[in-house]
């Protein structure tokens, strides 16, 4: 698989708790593992961030390629 990215756009509640994930823009082109990275954004907890609004996180998450040599930079 040629590798790509997912750009995760999620909402820490107050308490730093994930409330919303969705995927913004993704090159990965593999619908299931775009859907398997959601499910896991669901279940983390951040320190809270402080306030008692929420939060907006953009975070883009790469994924390598399969091949590649041992040598090459290490990505999810």
């Amino acid at each position: 698989h040629r590798g790509g990215r997912v750009l995760l756009r999620f909402t820490l509640a107050p308490d730093g708790s994930v409330e919303d994930v969705t995927n913004a823009a993704s090159t990965l082109g593999l619908p299931e593992a775009e859907e398997c990275v959601l499910a896991q954004v669901r279940t983390w907890t951040f320190p809270a961030p402080g306030g008692e609004e929420s939060v907006v996180v953009t975070y883009p998450v790469e994924f390598g390629r399969q091949g590649r040599g041992r040598d090459s930079p290490r990505r999810l």
